[in-house]
């Protein structure tokens, strides 16, 4: 029965590996949320800073690298991503946020694709 658990474990771990599931998140911590910002569509542009996107900017605690975060608006949790973030910065209280390391916009090293954010 060990010897099952372990083939289980493993190969869950290899896929998660393998796919990049979860294995690619960073945790920024909590946060202060600085700015947030709603951008529409922008006809003529196709890069993710004139597309249907939710950008924020961290505050200065912030532990991670990059400077700003972003979801589209296509995303599942995108309206309840907006809300928690949007009450977090209105009350000053912090937020955590987990972003992905593989979505990251590959051709501006300063911002995340948010994974999902909660509040403590």
């Amino acid at each position: 029965m060990k010897k099952f658990h372990a083939l289980i474990v493993f190969c869950i771990f290899g896929y998660m590996s393998l796919t990049g599931v979860a294995l690619a998140s960073t945790d920024c911590g909590l946060n202060t949320i600085k700015r947030v910002y709603v951008m529409g569509d922008r006809a003529g542009f196709s890069d993710i800073y004139n597309s249907n996107n939710l950008f924020i900017e961290f505050g200065y605690d912030s532990v991670c690298t990059h400077k700003y975060a972003y979801l589209e608006n296509t995303a599942a949790a995108y309206d309840s991503t907006l809300s928690m973030l949007i009450a977090a910065k209105l009350s000053g209280v912090k937020i955590r946020v987990v972003v992905s390391d593989i979505d990251s916009d590959p051709g501006n090293d300063a911002t995340y694709r948010i994974e999902f954010v909660n509040l403590n």
